[in-house]
């Protein structure tokens, strides 16, 4: 029975990532094809800002809930009360948020986006982040719950939703129709998972009505401060890079990278939704070292071998792949290709590794590991732009994740011997 359950999850997530697959490498395709290279560099920034706010809306507790649903899914009354404390932090952040967002649209708008002209946008912004706080929020309870076929269907009907959205706001108003329709993709779920939580009575009674715990809000807390800097560090340094790029070799040397980025992202979604929505829950409900070691390694052994394999196809199909995704004019990204798909799988094999940071709560650690990988790949981004030209930019990401993996390894072995100051993180 245990094993037919495993087989069935496996086969809902993996038809909930290949229809995510699908739907954004549609999105790669229309933006693509209507903005063209420069368009789809400016739409970087625009994509990095939405990677900051889709993981901070809410107040960045995705990862807590998570945790904390999946520990007490079975105690009534520790389970209202983390879920409380989380509902509180959502509330008040998504409301100082919001406000941040009002009073410095113009300043933002000109230094992310080059003009002021886009301020309506960031306006947009304000008001959108306060539903994908919500998605967050019931996301992370569905999965804190284990309901495959649940995150699975909200994850389908969703990233079907967003394409016919993108489709006509980037056919209807161009570039800025774009811009909303990253906005919407992630908020337009919030529409489909909290109807789905409410019904599945996922929710428990007065979750609105005021109440404070405050060791449970501060546990929360922890791993919004976690999760800030994963949603700060990498979009910022993304940022920043698309700046060296874009002085150097214009905008559509920065198209090529972001496109590149895309398919990344999409091939990638098999991976990283299985660890982040099954392999996390799992290593943190995990008791003693055995165990730790028993599921990490399961998950390495499927992760890393189906990662290799796929970033070989996308290298070996590269040809296929511009041809099927993007006109004849982003034909230079064919030698941005080896590097990239090599730093994709060392970033895999470094967050199988890495997500015992995360499942534990070593928030020192995983705070030290993010700044480490962002600087390390800014400054390298910006040697390697400088010897190599555009190229560059994939030597300095898959030198950053070698790097980064080696660390992870270190502290791995640190957090499994038990003369280590890291062994008593295992409880």
């Amino acid at each position: 029975m245990g094993l037919n359950k495993t087989i069935k999850s496996g086969l809902t997530f993996g038809l909930s990532t290949l229809v995510k697959l699908a739907t954004g490498l549609i999105i790669i395709k229309l933006i693509a094809g209507k903005l063209g290279a420069d368009g789809l560099g400016h739409l970087g920034q625009m994509m990095s800002v939405m990677g900051i706010v889709s993981l901070l809306a809410g107040g960045g507790i995705l990862t807590g809930i998570v945790k904390y649903v999946s520990q007490y899914r079975d105690n009534e009354k520790e389970l209202r009360e983390y879920l409380h404390a989380g509902s509180n932090i959502l509330m008040v952040v998504s409301f100082l948020f919001g406000l941040f967002l009002l009073l410095s649209a113009s300043r933002l708008s000109n230094y992310i986006l080059g003009s002021i002209a886009y301020k309506d946008v960031i306006y947009g912004l304000a008001f959108i982040q306060i539903f994908v706080g919500i998605n967050n929020f019931m996301i992370s309870v569905i999965n804190g719950h284990q309901d495959v076929n649940g995150y699975a269907g909200v994850s389908i009907i969703g990233s079907l939703a967003s394409v016919v959205v993108m489709y006509f706001l980037i056919s209807t108003f161009q570039l800025r129709g774009a811009m909303f329709g990253i906005m919407l993709a992630p908020a337009v779920m919030s529409l489909i998972s909290l109807p789905y939580g409410i019904f599945r009575k996922f929710l428990p009674r007065g979750l609105l009505r005021p109440e404070f715990d405050k060791v449970k809000t501060q546990k929360m807390l922890g791993y919004s401060g976690m999760l800030c800097v994963t949603a700060i560090t990498l979009p910022t340094a993304q940022i920043i890079i698309r700046r060296f790029i874009e002085v150097r070799y214009g905008w559509s040397s920065v198209g090529y990278w972001q496109g590149l980025i895309r398919i990344s992202d999409a091939y990638l979604q098999f991976i990283t939704v299985v660890l982040a929505n099954y392999y996390l829950p799992e290593l943190a409900s995990a008791r003693g070292i055995e165990e730790i070691r028993r599921r990490v390694s399961a998950a390495a052994r499927v992760a890393i071998p189906v990662t290799i394999g796929m970033a070989l196809g996308v290298y070996l199909f590269r040809d296929l792949v511009l041809r099927i995704l993007f006109p004849p004019s982003f034909s230079p990204m064919r030698n941005l290709f080896l590097f990239q798909t090599i730093g994709d799988c060392l970033k895999i094999c470094a967050q199988t590794l890495g997500y015992i940071t995360v499942a534990k709560a070593m928030t020192g650690v995983y705070v030290g590991l993010e700044v480490m990988q962002s600087l390390l790949f800014v400054l390298l981004s910006w040697v390697f732009l400088h010897w190599a030209g555009p190229i560059g930019v994939t030597y300095a990401y898959a030198l950053t994740f070698f790097i980064q993996l080696i660390v992870v390894l270190w502290l791995y072995k640190q957090y499994v011997d038990p003369a280590s100051r890291l062994y008593n993180y295992n409880a």
